[in-house]
């Protein structure tokens, strides 16, 4: 299960300037985690968007909280 590491976070201007561009590698990953239905949607907009985020940057934002 995808803990806060959806389209969502993707989207939210509190991440905004720590988004990246993806590397080939990445686009090559993304290839394949398409086609797991749990991915398929956040690894599409990746994708098309071109961006991925680093999970220490959203965990260290929420602070380990739930949200």
């Amino acid at each position: 299960m995808l803990y806060c590491m959806g389209v969502e976070q993707l989207t939210d201007d509190r991440f905004g300037n720590c988004l990246k561009p993806l590397t080939d590698n990445d686009l090559n990953r993304l290839a394949g985690l398409e086609q797991a239905e749990i991915y398929k949607e956040v690894a599409a907009y990746m994708r098309e968007q071109c961006v991925k985020l680093e999970q220490e940057i959203v965990s260290y934002y929420l602070g380990g909280k739930n949200v």
